[in-house]
């Protein structure tokens, strides 16, 4: 496990990228974040879609670059449509970004991201130190989307997610 600074050149690097390819970017996002989510995404230089209907969902992940999954709200039909955009990016190769949004908070949400643990390959995983935790078996405490508590371990807790799932695992909290 290795925390990574990040290179001003890189990243500058991967800014312009985005900004001359314009990406499609599928986002499957809780309504509290699609304005926020599609205007970070445009401000960024890629091009936002919000396609969380099965279905549609897996149509979409056919022609986007990307694939955002946010578990902010998860009833059995956008449960449906995550696995289905997840898998079919996946087939394509291209980059899937897990935000396990409440994950710790109920069973509920920890059984919709275990099961998109199992069967999707995530490039990204971004959630708050309780969520990373939860998603690691660590124990947490999560208030509804909230991380509360003392994480002390975060960092090693972090790497072991990272280690288990194949994916970069990104920790967000006061550091």
């Amino acid at each position: 496990m290795s925390v990574t600074d990040i290179d001003a050149g890189d990243l500058a690097e991967s800014v312009r990228a985005v900004r001359e390819t314009e990406p499609l970017v599928q986002s499957l996002t809780n309504t509290v974040t699609i304005n926020d989510v599609a205007n970070v995404t445009l401000h960024w230089g890629g091009l936002p879609v919000m396609a969380d209907s099965f279905g549609d969902a897996g149509e979409m992940a056919d022609l986007a670059r990307a694939v955002l999954i946010n578990t902010g709200q998860v009833p059995d039909g956008r449960v449906e449509a995550m696995h289905e955009a997840g898998k079919k990016a996946n087939e394509r190769g291209i980059p899937v970004v897990l935000d396990p949004v409440g994950v710790g908070s109920t069973p509920s949400r920890e059984a919709v991201a275990e099961s998109l643990l199992s069967e999707i390959d995530f490039t990204v995983i971004n959630g708050n130190y309780g969520e990373i935790s939860a998603l690691a078996g660590v124990e947490a405490e999560v208030k509804g989307v909230e991380s509360v508590g003392e994480y002390e371990a975060i960092e090693r807790t972090a790497g072991s997610l990272a280690e288990s799932t194949g994916a970069t695992v990104v920790a967000s909290g006061v550091e």
